[in-house]
């Protein structure tokens, strides 16, 4: 494994299995996030990615193994409440995840609270009211939508929103599946291009988990390949998506599907 990679590792996990009942979802599977960077985890539909996700949030419970945040320090007993409001580990959860019997404004100060919490050990930090207005600035559109219910949303609004609530948690380390589930490919290029921005001015550490293999391969640094429950390969981005074997097993398959 690079050394560089783990170096630097504000999560890992180590060996971890879960099962659903006789079902085995993951197997051993041990793996880094690289502080300030994005690393992708991609694979076939089933192959137990977003069960991964759900193991480090703390919404599923391994059978066995560690989680790890940082690298070195286990949270198997840290609720999921607490991974988000002690570690700044925040989920965008599949399917985004919206609340649609509530306005706009109301799904972002849910995200509001949580970062309010954050903030208050930050003496500099930035008020409510200008941490809204930056998501505002990313998505103009959520300001004209702020007083619609969720429900009445496009895909591609309801997608903006998920992010945004999430952002103003003020995350340290972004948990993000499928954002591109559903949506047309020029409104995913518009959400990944903002995204890119606000991550790297923010210097947010991103897990992406998402089904357009080119995609999450041309934003990470770094990637793994899991298939089954198992890991079956990492390496840089780069790596994963210029060899001939990975391509022909993992990435050929994908895109002539």
């Amino acid at each position: 494994m690079n050394a560089d990679h783990t170096d630097t590792a504000v999560v890992a996990t180590v060996d971890l299995d879960v099962n659903f009942g006789r079902i085995r979802a993951l197997q051993n599977v041990s793996l880094t996030v690289k502080q300030g960077g994005v690393t992708a985890l991609v694979g076939p539909n089933g192959a137990g990615k977003s069960t991964l996700l759900k193991a480090i949030a703390g919404i599923v419970t391994p059978r066995q193994g560690r989680v790890e945040i940082p690298a070195g320090k286990d949270v198997a007993r840290v609720p999921a409440h607490r991974r988000v409001r002690d570690l700044g580990l925040v989920l965008v959860p599949e399917g985004r995840g919206v609340f649609a019997d509530m306005t706009v404004e109301e799904n972002l100060d849910l995200g509001l609270r949580v970062g309010r919490q954050r903030r208050a050990a930050d003496a500099g930090a930035t008020s409510d009211a200008d941490a809204l207005a930056g998501i505002f600035d990313l998505f103009p559109v959520l300001a004209e939508r702020r007083r619609l219910h969720a429900r009445y949303l496009s895909g591609g609004e309801q997608q903006m929103l998920s992010l945004s609530r999430a952002l103003l948690m003020e995350p340290s380390i972004l948990l993000i599946d499928e954002p591109s589930m559903g949506l047309a490919p020029m409104l995913v290029m518009e959400i990944f291009d903002t995204l890119k921005s606000v991550l790297a001015t923010k210097g947010i550490t991103v897990f992406l988990v998402e089904q357009d293999t080119r995609l999450a391969l041309s934003v990470a640094d770094w990637a793994y390949v899991l298939e089954r429950g198992s890991i079956e390969a990492e390496g840089s981005a780069d790596e994963i998506a210029e060899t001939p074997r990975l391509q022909e097993a993992y990435l050929g398959a994908w895109e002539d599907a």
